[in-house]
């Protein structure tokens, strides 16, 4: 049973539809099927969990590993609830306030208590935990290392498969976005800023390369990564000016692209602050 608060509630009996509604629905870290009702709850500020193998309606997000300098989990549940509660990767936990010593939460003694040991929660007129000095880093030098606007990411392009590959079944971009992942650990990238849109096409390796944004349709477009759309979202193919397309020319085919840009989080090493 994990120990979390009710963000909202979704009516579906599908784990997936829940899994993907978690995903597209801010502060969403994990989700409860209510087997029988119709329905899950979308679970935010995680905290602590009671184990019982009879309990198989809790689901959490896989976030990105994060380590905590002086700090051993002997248990890989303890290890996921660690990366939940810093999925933002912030020297506070999401929703908690910095006091520039100390993290708080305005939350009772009770709820305070249901905090996992490990995190170091304490009450006093509020729930406090320390306060960590975070540096970020990427898998080798090969990656990018950038902060953005929305959030710490590696970033790293490369050149697309051999043509010679035979995709089978699959259709284009999902080829493109397992072959990013099994080549970097990454996935296609979706891009929220101008700095970050600089960043890839500086290393973009030719004129024509792949990022994230599916446009299956006129007018319908949507991130491969699920992150929210906004003023960046044009994409497919870079003319060379770091513009992207969401249409192909007539003359080209689906090969013509010669590079994927792909995206993961980058790796959290924190530091307590005494």
């Amino acid at each position: 049973m994990l120990k979390a608060d009710i963000l909202s509630q979704y009516a579906t009996i599908d784990a997936n539809d829940c899994a993907i509604e978690c995903a597209n629905t801010d502060h969403c870290i994990g989700f409860q099927m209510l087997y029988g009702t119709g329905n899950c709850n979308l679970l935010t500020m995680v905290r602590g969990y009671n184990f019982d193998v009879s309990q198989c309606e809790y689901y959490l997000k896989q976030s990105t590993n994060v380590t905590i300098t002086g700090r051993t989990l002997t248990s890989n549940i303890d290890v996921v609830l660690q990366n939940a509660v810093y999925d933002s990767q912030e020297p506070c936990p999401d929703g908690w306030t910095n006091l520039n010593t100390t993290c708080y939460l305005n939350v009772s003694q009770s709820t305070c208590n249901e905090y996992a040991s490990f995190l170091e929660a304490s009450y006093n007129d509020g729930c406090n935990i320390p306060l960590m000095n975070v540096t970020y880093n990427c898998l080798d030098r090969t990656f990018k290392l950038g902060s953005y606007t929305d959030g710490h990411y590696c970033l790293k392009v490369i050149s697309k498969w051999p043509d010679s590959i035979n995709i089978g079944s699959m259709k284009q971009f999902e080829f493109a976005n397992q072959y990013c992942y099994n080549q970097t650990g990454g996935y296609l990238a979706s891009i929220h800023s101008q700095d970050e849109n600089d960043d890839i096409h500086t290393h973009c390796l030719r004129s024509m390369n792949y990022i994230g944004l599916m446009a299956p349709k006129k007018n319908y477009a949507y991130w491969a990564d699920t992150s929210t759309l906004n003023s960046f979202n044009f994409t497919v193919m870079n003319n060379g000016s770091g513009h992207w397309r969401t249409t192909m020319d007539a003359h080209l085919s689906v090969t013509s692209f010669q590079s994927l840009a792909c995206k993961q989080n980058a790796m959290a090493t924190m530091t307590k602050i005494t």
